[in-house]
């Protein structure tokens, strides 16, 4: 069974679900994790956790594969995570997605209350029928850059359409004025259906395709999580020096 759990660590809401890797006593899990989300896209590092049977076939396996990002910028990350860093990192981004979810909701509530929140993204949705892949192409330029939700069905026929709009890359300085362009869309003057089942955003959460899509600028500019992770990258060459 392969788990990628690529999102847990940025569950806003409560305690994120232990991985099954943790339970697995029979070496039937192999567990996928990313920094992309929590950190940044451009390290281009993730990390894979195997039985140990599976070491070897594993490594043979990346070695032919594009080449990972140098030791260098690994062992930073190490460091980092080892110096708890990264904990009151993931700390930080949360409160700050959680700020940026409650303005989201806020300015689209008032038009629609059947906003539901699934992973890093609101689920506003729309009529049945509702041509939601021309919509999102048409407000791309409101700011709020929204993924239609009927190409994430594996079965057109059980397609239902709507909008996932991105908290983490919600424009904070524009928001009212991008919710207010994108209910003023001729499409959107139609009567919105009701919210999404609990069930049914349960299992969004687990799969929204919107998620950072941006350099988490804001979320690491400042404080010491961000110097720290500047020190450690300026302290990288040393590191490699000690491999």
């Amino acid at each position: 069974m392969i788990e990628d759990d690529y999102l847990s660590e940025l569950q806003l809401e409560g305690r994120a679900a232990p991985a099954l890797a943790s339970i697995d006593r029979n070496g039937r899990v192999i567990h996928i994790g990313s920094y992309s989300k929590t950190i940044s896209p451009a390290l281009r590092l993730g990390f894979l956790v195997a039985p140990l049977a599976l070491a070897s076939r594993f490594a043979e396996v990346a070695a032919c594969l594009a080449p990972a990002p140098g030791p260098s910028l690994q062992l930073a990350i190490a460091e980092f995570m080892r110096e708890v860093h990264y904990t009151r990192h993931l700390r930080r981004t949360k409160r700050l997605y959680s700020a940026h979810r409650d303005a989201l909701l806020k300015c689209l509530r008032p038009r629609a209350k059947n906003g539901a929140v699934g992973g890093l993204a609101v689920v506003l949705r729309l009529p049945d029928g509702a041509p939601d892949v021309s919509i999102a192409k048409e407000t791309l330029t409101f700011g709020l850059a929204p993924s239609p939700l009927s190409l994430w069905y594996a079965s057109r026929v059980s397609a239902q359409s709507g909008l996932l709009l991105g908290i983490a890359t919600a424009p904070q300085k524009h928001l009212a004025a991008s919710c207010d362009r994108l209910y003023d869309h001729r499409s959107l003057h139609m009567t919105l259906q009701e919210p999404l089942a609990p069930n049914e955003t349960a299992s969004l959460s687990r799969r929204s395709p919107v998620g950072m899509r941006r350099l988490q600028k804001r979320a690491s500019s400042g404080g010491r999580v961000a110097d720290g992770l500047r020190d450690l990258l300026v302290r990288a060459s040393w590191l490699a020096g000690s491999v």
